[in-house]
């Protein structure tokens, strides 16, 4: 919306009305997330037809809302945070007065998706390799009830793990993975070999 100013006189009274049909969604009791509107550079507990109309027919106040998080949203010095700002990396470098250790985003004009979202999770994973281990070995050979939880370091043969279900194996891996084929994990026997040399 921030590019396209002329976005504001377009909003005719049927996008009003189906605007005003969407039911607003807030986050459930106790969600650890936070939501800061870079339609009014404040933090908000829904998102309501207010919201969206302002999104489809204003510039975003971006600044602002980096500003307000520096500012007023108790972020403690030291405190680890997370800020999801979406999948424009070019806005990360606004981010400067939040003092950011680490940036990573999922997609980047003019790179290759595949190689793009290896490189940015190997920096994430240079300080947060334990999430993503811990996600891991949540997978489970098969899907069924008792399932067994797939060992990182054990190659998948020696796991169990027949032909008929490295389909689906490599399916559930995916998620992690970008691009994942099944003749990768015989190049890769372990998810240990995975993390360390896939898409490189």
């Amino acid at each position: 919306p921030w590019h396209h100013p002329s976005y504001a006189g377009a909003l005719d009274q049927a996008d009003r009305r189906a605007l005003a049909a969407l039911t607003a969604s807030q986050p459930p009791g106790g969600a650890p997330c936070r939501f800061v509107s870079a339609t009014r550079a404040a933090e908000v507990s829904r998102v309501d037809e207010q919201h969206w109309a302002a999104w489809l027919s204003q510039p975003v106040d971006f600044a602002g809302m980096v500003q307000r998080m520096a500012t007023d949203m108790g972020l403690a010095p030291g405190a680890c945070a997370v800020v999801e700002i979406g999948a424009h990396p070019v806005l990360g470098a606004m981010l400067l007065p939040l003092q950011p250790s680490l940036q990573v985003s999922s997609m980047c004009r003019d790179q290759p998706t595949k190689s793009w979202i290896l490189e940015q999770r190997a920096t994430l994973a240079a300080v947060a390799d334990q999430p993503l281990r811990a996600a891991l070995a949540g997978v489970t050979i098969g899907r069924g009830p008792g399932a067994p939880k797939l060992r990182l370091d054990v190659p998948f043969g020696a796991q169990g793990v027949t032909s008929v279900q490295y389909p689906a194996l490599a399916e559930d891996l995916s998620a992690f993975f970008p691009g994942l084929k099944v003749f990768d994990l015989y190049r890769h026997p372990t998810v240990e070999k995975l993390l360390a040399e896939y898409g490189r």
